[in-house]
């Protein structure tokens, strides 16, 4: 816990949490703004339309987690204090760990905020929310966040260049949007840019034929189950090579 505190304060000092909360503020109102035109229609006014893979978090979430990692791992780095913090005795995996579990825990509580926003405006609405749906996508942005802390952790430890690590959130948050449709598949795991898109527990539908007027609705998926499964393997292979790639790296940084 104590190393924890001492990330916190050090990424305080840098205002990661300001720009990041500002960003992420931003997605919250993007989102409420494209479910008000959506809910406007008699068939699509229900809690699908609030919680479902057609989200701008696919875009926003990691862009919004590779700031604020390239800021609290950059920072370090320039001061070149890994050096020195490895010569008190602070291991690289320890510094490691901190900073990941620190950037999880700040995006589950955005997370919590959000979907309280959202599911508070749908209850203005006069929406029925069920509780389990707001706890299946808070699970679903964890995992998201949790994914994409690991890869950008690791790749802000590992390459000196933060430029290179703020582009490929650039990169992935247009890859996590344009490719959101692969949510719907089951094979859409490997978007992991979308992974809380791919969790979410409505999806994207559309019926009827081009020769007849197409539908547009929000539809639970039926196959969360094997979703979630798939997805936390997915962490764990992930992690398993986050956790080695840096182990190598001890005493180098």
């Amino acid at each position: 816990m104590r190393f924890l505190y001492i990330e916190l304060e050090k990424a305080r000092r840098t205002r990661s949490f300001l720009f990041t909360v500002l960003l992420m503020t931003v997605a919250v109102f993007w989102n409420l703004v494209t479910r008000m035109q959506y809910l406007n229609k008699p068939q699509l006014h229900h809690v699908g339309t609030l919680f479902n893979s057609q989200s701008v978090d696919s875009l926003l979430l990691p862009l919004a987690v590779c700031l604020f990692v390239s800021r609290i791992v950059g920072n370090e780095k320039q001061g070149d204090t890994f050096k020195l913090q490895q010569s008190n005795g602070i291991t690289i995996l320890l510094i490691f760990y901190s900073k990941l579990i620190l950037t999880v825990l700040f995006f589950t509580l955005l997370s919590a905020c959000e979907i309280a926003i959202i599911a508070g405006y749908g209850y203005a609405l006069g929406l029925s929310i069920p509780v389990s749906v707001l706890l299946i996508q808070w699970c679903a942005q964890i995992m998201g966040s949790f994914m994409l802390a690991l890869i950008y952790v690791t790749s802000a430890m590992l390459i000196n260049k933060s430029g290179i690590i703020i582009a490929s959130g650039f990169v992935g948050g247009f890859l996590g949007i344009v490719l959101s449709s692969w949510s719907l598949h089951l094979w859409g795991i490997i978007n992991i840019w979308a992974l809380s898109a791919y969790l979410a527990p409505y999806k994207y539908h559309i019926s009827g034929s081009e020769q007849e007027s197409l539908r547009m609705n929000f539809v639970v998926d039926s196959q969360l189950g094997i979703r979630f499964v798939i997805a936390l393997a997915l962490c764990v292979c992930v992690y398993i090579v986050s956790h080695r790639l840096i182990a190598q790296k001890e005493g180098q940084l």
